[in-house]
């Protein structure tokens, strides 16, 4: 019977193929950048769908958060008889502080997610394995679609 390494064994495990893979893709961009190989429409085309996925999800959650603040500020300023003052600082709160941190959340979990998908889709599919066959490096070519 095998037995599985522990729990911080495989957390540094973990955390070494992540600075490996985060390695190789800076690697890779730096390569793409070099070569002004970037497929400035395939990125632009990612962010309109990153875009169309995340803006109602980002607005759903913005929402209830922009009333909390709202009753807390008001429960606040009411207290202190500042209440004329409550709306300017909901606005404030919400949309200078709020709004940027969600919407930053929304786009790396719908959007990571969307694209984790694919990526495990093409990897069942062996997709990524024909690309090296082919001798085309994978990372290059699915992060930064670069034709040529």
């Amino acid at each position: 019977m095998s037995r599985s390494p522990g729990p911080v064994v495989d957390a540094l495990l973990q955390a070494g193929l992540l600075l490996d893979f985060g390695a190789r893709t800076l690697a890779a961009t730096t390569r793409v950048l070099a070569r002004a190989r970037l497929a400035w429409r395939e990125c632009l085309h990612q962010v309109h769908f990153l875009a169309a996925v995340t803006t109602l999800p980002a607005l759903l959650v913005t929402i209830p958060l922009g009333v909390v603040v709202a009753l807390n500020v008001g429960s606040l300023a009411s207290q202190i008889g500042a209440e004329g003052y409550g709306g300017a600082v909901v606005a404030f709160v919400v949309v200078g502080q709020a709004a940027p941190l969600v919407c930053a959340l929304m786009i790396a979990g719908i959007g990571g997610s969307a694209m984790c998908a694919d990526l495990g889709a093409r990897t069942i599919r062996e997709e990524i394995d024909a690309l090296e066959v082919m001798g085309v490096h994978a990372v290059e070519r699915l992060v930064w679609w670069c034709p040529g």
